[in-house]
């Protein structure tokens, strides 16, 4: 009875901790491996009729529009889509899996800088 218990404990545990829901009601799921920092991606919506998935399945769209003025931050990449987070305010974030045709890259340059003649 108690091992039956405990594994119940724990499968609850790491349940718990596998899923986020949002402000909306939606449910993320956020379970995604760990990832080099090497693969952080900066982005911007390419189009206005973006969604944020639950999974990084076409099926698995949610409720939530991705406005067209954030920038988006991902760090993990499965098939076509990518996990990453995006900031609508000071105070509320949203995570998930984003549609990678759904996303424009942003490269950045360092500034240029010019010496003085002498």
């Amino acid at each position: 009875m108690r091992k039956t218990l405990l594994l119940a404990l724990i499968v609850f545990i790491s349940f718990s901790f596998a899923v986020a829901v949002t402000n909306d009601g939606v449910t993320i799921d956020t379970r995604c491996p760990l990832q080099d920092t090497v693969f952080i991606k900066n982005y911007v919506i390419r189009n206005s009729n973006s969604y944020l998935y639950i999974k990084p399945n076409l099926k698995a769209k949610s409720k939530v529009r991705i406005p067209t003025n954030v920038t988006i931050t991902t760090i993990n990449k499965s098939g076509n889509f990518e996990y990453g987070n995006f900031n609508v305010s000071s105070n509320k974030s949203y995570r998930g899996w984003f549609l990678v045709t759904d996303l424009n890259g942003i490269t950045f340059s360092p500034p240029k800088i010019t010496k003085k003649k002498s």
